[in-house]
C-alpha cells in the first residue's frame, strides 16, 4: 500500500509531465503517508524516510530539475514498483497457502482440550479434511528447481510485458483508438489470468506443500473460468473491430464508437462472471468422498469432476452449454470476421496494401490460433476421455505461454506500439523513424 501511494504517483508525474498536486489532494496524501509510516512496524524506517517524504510532498518540482534523467528515473521507479508489488504478493500468497504459518489456528488447537488430546496425525486429518492436493509437476522432484526458474521467468515477463503495453496505450494519445482500447483490456486480463494460476504454483514448488483448501480451490477455479471467458469474448470483439475497420472503413467511427466499445467490454465482463459463478456454485455442492489428489497444477474443472462422487450429469450439460455459448459462438464470430477480411484483402490491387493489412491482422490471428487450439484439446471433449498429461501441457500453453507471448506479438509486429514504447521510455528520436 505504501509503494502504491507514492510509486504510482511518481510514475504518473514522470510520464505525463504533470508536476502539480491540488490543495484537495495534498492533505489526504500527507495523512495516508503519515498513517502508513507511523505504524509500529514502520517507526524505525520512518526516521530515515522523513526527509524523502518532505521532498516528495513539499518540493514536488525537485523531480523535474534534470529532464534528461526522466527516462532513467521512470525505468528505475517502475522496476522498483513492480519488484515491490510482486515480492509482497508472493509473501502474502506464501503465508496464505502454508498451514505452518497460520499461527492463530494453531493457538486455537492449544486452547481446545478435545484437539490437544488427539494424536498429531488425527489433528492433521481433521484440520485438512477438506483440502486438496495439487500434484502437477510433483512426480519429478529433480526437475523442481528448473521448473521454478522457468515459470517464475515466464510470470515476470508476462506481468512486465502486459503492464508496459497498458502504460504505453494509456500515455500515448495516438493509441487512444478502439483497437488499442481492446488490446489494453486484453493485456489486463492476461495479467490477472497469470496472477490467478502462477503464484500458487510457484509457492507449491518452492515449499513442496501442494495443499489448497476447498474454498481456495473454488475461488481459483472461479477466477480462472471468468478470465478465460473474458479472453474468449475479447478476441471475438477484436476480430469484429478489425472486420469493420477493413471491410466497412467509412462506417467505422459510427459503428465502433467509444460508447459501444465500453458496452462490448462491460458485457463481456458481466457475461463471463455470471457463467463462471453458475459453474462454481454447482461445483461447491459436490461431495468429494474419494481421493483429494488433483493431477494438475491448479483447480481446473475436469480434474475436479474426476474426484467427485456426486451426480455430475446436470453439471456437464451446463458446462457444454456454456462452452458452446462462450467458446463456439466467439470462435465463429472470429472465423466469419476474418473470412470477410481475407476476401476484402484479396481485392486490394497493391501488394503494399495487402502486406499492411495482413501485418495488422496477423498478430491477432496468431493469438487466436494459439489460445483456441490449446483450449480445444482440453475442454471440447467428454470428461471421461480427459488425459491429465495432455491437460497439463495444454494448460501451460494457455495459462503461461500465450499471456507471455501477447506483448511480443502485439508490439514487435506493430509499428504504432513500438513507437509508443520508445516514447514511453523517452527515446523520442527512434519513435519518428
Amino acid at each position: 500500500m505504501w509503494v502504491s501511494s507514492h510509486g504510482a504517483s511518481a510514475l504518473n508525474d514522470i510520464t505525463f509531465g504533470s508536476l502539480r498536486i491540488s490543495k484537495q489532494d495534498l492533505p489526504p496524501k500527507f495523512h495516508f503517508t503519515w498513517e502508513l509510516e507511523t505504524t509500529p512496524a514502520s517507526l524505525t524506517p520512518c526516521s530515515l524516510t522523513s526527509y524523502d517524504r518532505y521532498v516528495a510532498i513539499c518540493l514536488p518540482l525537485g523531480f523535474s530539475e534534470h529532464r534528461e534523467q526522466q527516462p532513467l528515473l521512470f525505468g528505475l521507479f517502475l522496476g522498483m514498483y513492480l519488484v515491490t508489488m510482486l515480492g509482497n504478493l508472493l509473501i502474502i500468497v506464501a503465508i496464505g497457502s502454508d498451514q505452518h504459518l497460520h499461527t492463530p489456528i494453531q493457538s486455537l488447537f492449544k486452547q481446545d482440550p478435545s484437539l490437544t488430546s488427539l494424536p498429531s496425525k488425527e489433528i492433521r486429518n481433521q484440520t485438512r479434511i477438506s483440502d486438496f492436493l495439487l500434484l502437477g509437476f510433483s512426480e519429478h522432484p529433480e526437475q523442481q528447481p528448473l521448473l521454478f526458474g522457468l515459470f517464475l521467468g515466464m510470470y515476470l515477463v508476462t506481468v512486465l510485458g502486459n503492464l508496459l503495453i497498458i502504460l504505453a496505450i494509456g500515455t500515448d494519445h495516438h493509441l487512444h483508438t478502439p483497437m488499442y482500447f481492446f488490446l489494453a483490456n486484453l493485456s489486463f486480463i492476461d495479467t490477472c489470468f497469470s496472477c490467478t494460476i502462477v503464484p500458487k504454483l510457484l509457492v507449491n514448488i518452492q515449499t513442496q506443500d501442494h495443499t489448497i483448501s476447498h474454498t481456495g480451490c473454488l475461488v481459483q477455479m472461479y477466477f480462472f473460468i471468468a478470465l478465460a471467458l473474458i479472453d474468449d469474448f475479447l478476441l471475438a470483439v477484436m476480430a469484429y473491430d478489425r472486420y469493420v475497420a477493413i471491410c466497412l472503413p467509412l462506417h467505422y467511427t459510427t459503428i465502433i464508437c467509444p460508447q459501444r466499445c465500453v458496452l462490448l467490454v462491460t458485457t463481456s465482463w458481466l457475461c463471463s462472471h455470471i457463467l463462471a459463478f453458475s459453474l462454481t456454485l454447482l461445483m461447491s455442492q459436490f461431495s468429494f468422498c474419494a481421493s483429494h489428489s488433483i493431477p494438475h497444477f491448479f483447480c481446473d474443472l475436469l480434474p475436479l469432476l474426476k474426484l467427485t462422487c456426486s451426480d455430475t450429469h446436470a453439471f456437464q450439460i451446463m458446462m457444454f452449454a456454456e462452452a458452446a455459448l462462450s467458446g463456439v459462438v466467439p470462435l465463429t464470430c472470429v472465423l466469419v470476421s476474418y473470412a470477410h477480411i481475407i476476401h476484402t484483402i484479396l481485392r486490394v490491387p497493391s501488394a503494399g496494401g495487402k502486406h499492411k493489412v495482413f501485418s495488422t491482422c496477423g498478430s491477432h490471428l496468431s493469438v487466436v490460433t494459439l489460445f483456441y487450439g490449446t483450449l480445444s484439446l482440453v475442454y471440447y471433449q467428454p470428461s471421461s476421455s480427459y488425459s491429465a498429461d495432455t491437460g497439463m501441457v495444454a494448460s501451460v500453453i494457455y495459462t503461461m505461454v500465450t499471456p507471455m507471448l501477447n506483448p511480443f506479438i502485439y508490439s514487435l509486429r506493430n509499428r504504432d506500439m513500438k513507437g509508443a514504447l520508445w516514447r514511453l521510455f523517452g527515446w523520442r528520436k527512434y519513435s519518428t523513424q
